[in-house]
């Protein structure tokens, strides 16, 4: 209690301090000089202390700072008095908001890779379909002359070498029909 350093595991803010049962610190403060029997403390954690609960909760200090507190009472007999350790929570966040933004940034980055495969697959997909439906587009208005590059071995590609050969042969249909109209 009496040797405060960012070393010992307190932080820059962390401190512990006893409290006697007329609420003034029983030890020195990291931060108030001369604070013994002149510092008074009635904190949420001072008085859970004091009636008989162990815990730990984030309170406002004698400092009015908003703290992750840890409180207990001392059982020495004869003694009627409260231990504290308590911490900034904004310093005792710190790691929690680290992990956060790390965890933020992360997901982000799988959402954006997820999009960008999704996209490339769609385009994979959709693209010969697209040549597929200028295709049919142009046999609708006549033009049997009209053949699909195979790209891929997939259905896509299934699809692409069953719509060529009905192409030859509506060609080949529309050939005879035409050869039969002139023999008349």
């Amino acid at each position: 209690m009496f040797n405060y350093s960012e070393k010992n595991g307190l932080g820059k803010t962390g401190e512990t301090y006893l409290v006697g049962n007329n609420y003034l610190m029983r030890s020195n403060s990291r931060f108030k000089e001369n604070a013994i029997y002149a510092t008074k403390v009635t904190s949420q954690s001072v008085l859970n202390a004091f009636n008989g609960k162990t815990g730990y909760d984030i309170v406002k200090d004698y400092r009015d700072i908003s703290c992750l507190s840890s409180y207990s009472k001392v059982n020495i007999e004869g003694l009627h008095w409260v231990i504290l350790a308590e911490i900034d929570e904004k310093e005792a966040m710190i790691p929690v908001y680290s992990i956060r933004n790390n965890i933020l940034l992360l997901s982000i980055i799988i959402a954006a890779s997820v999009f960008i495969f999704a996209f490339l697959i769609s385009r994979k997909i959709t693209h010969p379909l697209k040549k597929l439906q200028k295709a049919s587009e142009q046999i609708g208005t006549g033009n049997y002359n009209v053949t699909v590059e195979v790209s891929s071995r997939d259905e896509i590609g299934f699809l692409t070498e069953t719509f060529n050969r009905m192409t030859l042969r509506l060609k080949k249909q529309s050939n005879q029909i035409e050869e039969e109209k002139t023999k008349e």
